[in-house]
């Protein structure tokens, strides 16, 4: 099918950071006394909004978080990013080869974006407005409201667009925007055939491991 917006999440699919944020939560999490494995991590939290984790722990902890936990991740985050934070492998030569239009739709806030931005060239391939993030709606993913939005935005129709997503959540939120998804499997938290299912299993079009193979179903 020829596409006429491609949408791009970040995380995971532009910059291979969900190990770095999903080791700061796990730290934090076991600090309030509930320990949690990586893949209950991954199944729970990985790709949603902040909002929505919040609301998950405390419905979990039957309290609210204390006023630290945020600061805390985000502390680990941000100075893991110095020397950890590296771009998907390949994903630059995709984001200067795609002829269509192309943006960004992330459940990470613009003040976490603007970290990433600090030790990456994610924001030399795409223009300032074409940056969709998490404040912009009153839901973020897995609720569709920020695809359409990109698409409003954008001028594009759902079923003329495309997603690239890593998450669950994303692929979710996708399917629910009637928005083609392909999945993602490069970053190191997607490597295996269980997570590969579960993309298809949540109506991925696609699951590429290789991120040039992106270029041709993209560009159609």
């Amino acid at each position: 099918m020829k596409y006429d917006l491609a949408i791009f999440d970040c995380d995971g699919v532009l910059i291979d950071s969900e190990i770095i944020y999903r080791q700061a939560v796990i730290e934090e999490i076991t600090k309030l006394g509930i320990p949690m494995s990586n893949q209950e991590i991954e199944e729970k939290f990985v790709g949603i909004s902040y909002k929505a984790m919040e609301e998950g722990l405390q419905n979990l902890l039957k309290k609210p978080l204390p006023l630290t936990f945020r600061n805390n991740i985000l502390n680990y985050v941000f100075k893991s990013y110095e020397t950890d934070l590296k771009m998907i492998p390949g994903i630059e030569n995709i984001l200067t080869s795609i002829t269509i239009k192309k943006c960004i739709a992330t459940n990470s806030s613009r003040y976490e974006l603007e970290h990433v931005f600090k030790y990456t060239n994610i924001q030399n391939y795409f223009e300032p407005q074409n940056i969709f993030t998490v404040d912009l709606v009153e839901n973020g993913k897995p609720n569709p409201e920020l695809f359409l939005l990109a698409t409003k935005t954008m001028g594009a129709n759902p079923n003329r667009s495309v997603v690239i997503e890593d998450s669950i959540t994303g692929v979710t939120a996708a399917v629910a925007a009637g928005i083609d998804v392909i999945g993602l499997t490069v970053a190191a938290h997607t490597k295996s055939d269980q997570y590969r299912k579960m993309l298809l299993d949540h109506g991925v079009i696609a699951v590429v491991d290789n991120t040039e193979d992106l270029l041709p179903i993209i560009c159609g």
